[in-house]
């Protein structure tokens, strides 16, 4: 497992879909607005690059057969080094929807308190290995809190990712419309001149 939530800022994510979209509608050509409204083609631009904040489906969640292991533990020598004993390992499985890279995005307003698991396609997976003797009710009580840690980091990225997508939408709007602008334009001025258009 590792630390969610920590390997890019939201600042950055965002810019990076900012400049995506431009790009985009930067190169829309006349036909890209035949027979379609700006608000239609805002729309469909918005759709492709708005953010969707990650939602667990606890009613899904399911946990594979536990296994042998051996686990590696810190030895009481003083001279250090470990002892290999025997152990357990339980994986619990949680399904989601929503977009997966929100989960390496450290949103604006954070804790120092990295929840942690394993984003395996639209699943987090929490691997916990136990010695043996140890009480196995430790691993259930620590997964529970990992989840809460985890649905509390995304309730914070919800309101960036909303406030985000506010914006997004509203500046699409006007960026397309400056583009139907700029083309309308370019072609008057072509037809002004007289000259023929091949």
């Amino acid at each position: 497992m590792e630390h969610l939530f920590a390997k890019h800022r939201m600042f950055d994510v965002m810019s990076a879909i900012n400049s995506e979209v431009s790009n985009k509608i930067s190169n829309l050509t006349a036909s890209a607005f035949e027979n379609k409204s700006l608000e239609e083609i805002a729309d469909k631009i918005f759709e492709e690059h708005k953010l969707i904040t990650p939602v667990l489906d606890e009613s899904k969640q399911f946990q594979r057969e536990p296994k042998d292991v051996p686990i590696d533990i810190p030895t009481q020598s003083r001279f250090g080094g470990y002892a290999t004993v025997n152990g357990t390992k339980f994986q619990i499985i949680v399904p989601f929807t929503g977009d997966r890279v929100l989960f390496n995005i450290t949103p604006t307003t954070f804790s120092l308190n990295n929840p942690y698991a394993s984003v395996v396609q639209n699943e987090l997976h929490f691997t916990y290995e136990i010695p043996v003797g140890r009480d196995k009710s430790e691993v259930y009580d620590e997964y529970r809190r990992n989840v809460e840690n985890i649905k509390s980091w995304l309730r914070n990225t919800d309101n960036d990712v909303n406030s985000f997508n506010t914006k997004l939408k509203s500046d699409i709007l006007i960026v397309v419309t400056n583009r139907k602008k700029k083309i309308d334009d370019d072609k008057n001025a072509a037809n002004s001149s007289g000259i023929p258009i091949r």
